[in-house]
């Protein structure tokens, strides 16, 4: 595997919630010529860290375009919409921390209004059923609106939350 890091570029609906066309994942060369997504999406779904594509070349020697996936990676990923003005959002991250999670986060300007977003990675060796627990229940309390990515196939079933 190569030291040096590229992008993946997956087209996108700019009509889905969003309002993007496209978005672009870290992911490394292996020796076989596909590559490992080496973070965790935001907006595309059925995508996880880890996860092996393949990709065709652009013009850019640095980019690549999704073709499909080849291999899982065994992560799980969700997005997650937060007000930037709640408060409950710690604890309530703690939970999912606790349960094996990490994330990525960034901003994300929408109709209604600017929103704290999280790209949320699940491990292989997380507390699926805690991830769900905590997910309803932070949507249910009105901390957050959050969306599947992708679940690891061993907890599929669970998963049915959508952005509106």
């Amino acid at each position: 595997m190569s030291d040096q890091l590229v992008k993946v570029r997956f087209k996108l609906d700019a009509e889905d919630w969003h309002g993007h066309g496209g978005e672009k994942l870290w992911a490394a060369k292996l020796d076989t010529g596909l590559l490992e997504i080496k973070n965790t999406p935001f907006f595309k779904q059925g995508i996880s860290y880890c996860d092996v594509v393949k990709a065709s070349p652009s013009d850019d020697p640095m980019q690549f375009d999704f073709e499909s996936v080849v291999e899982r990676g065994h992560h799980s990923t969700y997005m997650i919409l937060i007000d930037p003005t709640e408060s409950r959002r710690g604890q309530y991250w703690k939970r999912l921390e606790n349960a094996g999670c990490t994330c990525e986060s960034g901003q994300i300007k929408l109709s209604i209004g600017e929103r704290l977003i999280f790209a949320v990675d699940v491990s292989p060796t997380a507390d699926l059923n805690e991830v769900n627990n905590v997910l309803r229940s932070g949507h249910e309390d009105g901390v957050w609106i959050y969306q599947v990515g992708y679940v690891s196939s061993h907890d599929a079933s669970k998963a049915t939350q959508k952005l509106s």
